[in-house]
């Protein structure tokens, strides 16, 4: 009886903690500290398969739309960025209006899951995308700069049901804490297992939905921060619906891509 007892309550703290972040996160007195990152679906899409998050940044004086290769690839030309300001307003935008030629050429790592898309500069738009883009002198690219135990903080859009955007009054990113559980180490993807790459082990904090969404360092300062991956997945045991842990690709992989070393294209 005691320890039924002790479950309940356990279970009642965990749902009132979820419920309280959540319904924090949505106050609209608050701003929103990462405007840079975005929701990227599909317009009338029939399941959650064409949901993702995605971020905008810059490197070298370009602009680039970053996500996980397995989100990207079932984005077509219907597909939108949902963005919300850092004053909570949300804007829409069509990929297809946003791209050269108005082709959706994704450039994708032949090994890694990470996509990227360049934005061009035009017209309005270039002023709304530089203004919150992420420089990519943020991205840590030291293969040895994870330890067990560094805490990071997840951003993106899940679909999971208790946090959808979907049913809140305010379209704001979810934000997760993490901690790593190894150090980067090279495993078979999970989408392919045949392909191996190097990956970061997180504590759980992915949802559907929240591929290619950022990691964010905790090591430095919220001004200062940097970014250590994206999102590709959970793995999990099927038969206990348990999940072990979240995994991300490493953002060292976004400059094989852009330096055209390790890329493939495919629209």
């Amino acid at each position: 009886m005691m320890k039924a007892s002790m479950k309940l309550c356990v279970f009642l703290f965990i749902i009132s903690y979820i419920s309280v972040s959540y319904t924090d996160l949505h106050d609209e007195s608050r701003e929103n500290p990462y405007p840079f990152v975005v929701s990227i679906f599909t317009k009338n899409c029939i399941n959650n398969s064409n949901y993702g998050t995605a971020f905008i940044a810059k490197h070298n004086g370009s602009l680039f739309l970053i996500t996980a290769a397995h989100v990207a690839l079932a984005m077509k030309d219907e597909s939108v960025i949902q963005i919300c300001n850092s004053d909570l307003s949300q804007k829409t935008i069509n990929l297809i209006d946003i791209v050269k030629d108005k082709t959706i050429n994704w450039l994708v790592h032949e090994t890694a899951d990470m996509a990227i898309l360049e934005i061009p500069k035009i017209e309005a738009d270039f002023e709304m995308h530089s203004k919150h883009a992420v420089s990519s002198e943020k991205f840590i690219v030291n293969k040895y700069g994870v330890n067990i135990g560094d805490p990071f903080l997840h951003v993106s859009y899940p679909l999971a049901d208790y946090l959808s955007f979907r049913n809140a009054s305010v379209f704001t990113p979810y934000v997760f804490m993490a901690y790593s559980i190894n150090y980067i180490m090279e495993r078979p993807r999970i989408d392919s297992p045949n392909i191996i790459s190097d990956q970061i082990s997180v504590s759980p904090c992915s949802y559907q939905g929240s591929s290619g969404g950022p990691l964010i360092s905790l090591q430095c300062n919220a001004k200062d921060f940097q970014i250590v991956g994206i999102s590709h997945g959970n793995t999990s045991d099927l038969q206990f619906n348990h999940t072990f842990m979240s995994i991300f690709t490493p953002m060292y992989y976004f400059f094989d891509i852009v330096e055209g070393n390790k890329s493939v294209e495919f629209d």
